[in-house]
């Protein structure tokens, strides 16, 4: 993933975001989601009977849109390739979902 300095550090800070992939038909489908960045990866867990994942699992591409909806705003979209790994541990999906986001300085 090729990205900005400025946006790679939005990504670490930041805990939740949008994840947008293509539905049946072609149709958009977005949900809010927790998320893990770490080196390049954006990790997000869900189950594998979703449509998210089934989507996923069908056309291999993700968008995953990131803001900050106070000032200073900001906003990073990262689009491309997605794959299904291997299911997290309960560890791994509470760490994501209980994480504290950092301070709201500029990113």
């Amino acid at each position: 993933m090729n990205i900005s300095e400025r946006a790679h550090k939005f990504l670490t800070r930041t805990q939740v975001c949008v994840l947008a992939t293509t539905g049946p038909g072609n149709t958009p489908h977005a949900v809010p989601m927790w998320y893990r960045y770490r080196d390049g990866i954006i990790t997000i867990s869900t189950s594998r009977e979703s449509q998210k994942c089934r989507n996923v699992a069908r056309t291999s591409k993700a968008t995953v849109v990131v803001d900050r909806r106070d000032p200073p705003y900001y906003a990073a979209m990262v689009k491309g390739d997605a794959e299904i790994g291997p299911a997290l541990s309960r560890e791994e999906q509470r760490e994501m979902a209980l994480a504290v986001p950092a301070a709201r300085d500029s990113p």
